[in-house]
């Protein structure tokens, strides 16, 4: 908490200067504001985690250091509610984007399990903006625990129900994911990233050398006719499925945060401008097949169609 409150501080302290210094950087350079857009969202970003830490530390008094249960995760997930919105909201309206949203009136169900596609880390948000805030639902995610670095993440996130996994400990892992199922509630539901990772090029030519490694070319050739995003990976999604109490599935594909993958990217200011689409399906509990093979190629089929929708959409005709 001492490393954002330092940071915020002297965010707002330089704020006036850096915001000067920012805005003749673009005028020069003719980059749509980009510097300084980078700037306010940042600024939102740090008082994003300063709230979210001292609101993480009234729950903790109020609950008495958690001992009132019922009473700390409501108010934790309230707050995880909060935070995830305040984000959200901020990277839409700094960077000046469009939101259109297909599907929404299928996620007001629940259990639901969510199958999201994965390309940057501000997509992690997407559920909890599209399916926790409105109708209050909870989810528990499975996320690598490499996001940890983030202070409201850790602390907030470690109170609720989620698996932060170390995506090489194999079959502890599997385990961490089908330990999220465990007790689900009408009005909650899991998150996961089949990929597993976010999608560049060059992650997929290593997943395709290592199928055509280990001698599974089918594999390869499937993965390489994929254009968009990675194959699923089997242990955590089938993990879910085998174990699903009942809750039906929701893919949830979207596009418009690519350039959000690095620095080098959203200095472009490619982001500035840009259109964030969504679109939702939702499959039955009841249609979801039987046996792990059936059950990976029906995952790979509804992949598939996500990976042709968000084709189209970043290679329009």
């Amino acid at each position: 908490m001492s490393a954002v409150t330092v940071a915020w501080t002297l965010v707002l302290l330089l704020g006036p200067l850096l915001a000067t210094l920012a805005a003749v950087r673009d005028v020069a350079t003719n980059r749509r504001w980009i510097t300084l857009r980078f700037l306010v969202f940042g600024t939102i970003f740090l008082s994003c985690e300063l709230g979210g830490l001292l609101g993480a530390l009234v729950v903790w008094v109020v609950t008495l250091g958690g001992r009132l249960e019922a009473l700390a995760f409501r108010l934790n997930f309230g707050l995880q509610k909060l935070w995830a919105g305040c984000l959200f909201e901020g990277l839409v309206r700094v960077f000046g984007m469009k939101v259109r949203i297909t599907g929404t009136e299928i996620l007001h169900k629940s259990p639901v399990i969510v199958f999201s596609r994965h390309v940057s880390s501000a997509d992690t948000i997407i559920p909890q903006v599209l399916i926790a805030r409105p109708h209050n639902i909870h989810l528990r995610y499975v996320i690598k625990k490499e996001l940890l670095w983030d202070p409201c993440l850790d602390i907030v996130g470690g109170r609720l129900r989620n698996c932060f996994v170390d995506r090489s400990a194999g079959e502890e892992a599997v385990a961490q994911v089908r330990s999220l199922l465990e007790g689900l509630l009408p009005q909650e539901g899991v998150v996961i990233f089949p990929e597993g990772t976010r999608f560049t090029r060059q992650r997929q030519e290593r997943i395709i050398a290592r199928f055509r490694e280990g001698g599974n070319e089918a594999a390869a050739r499937r993965a390489e006719s994929l254009r968009s995003v990675l194959p699923p990976r089997r242990a955590g999604v089938l993990a879910l499925l085998a174990d699903n109490p009942g809750a039906d599935v929701v893919f949830l594909a979207h596009t418009g945060l690519e350039t959000v993958q690095n620095i080098e990217r959203l200095k472009s200011g490619s982001l500035v401008g840009a259109t964030l689409e969504l679109e939702c399906w939702r499959v039955p509990f009841e249609a979801i097949p039987q046996g792990d093979q059936e059950r990976m190629e029906w995952i790979w089929e509804h992949w598939e169609r996500m990976d042709r929708w968000v084709t189209e959409r970043n290679n329009p005709a």
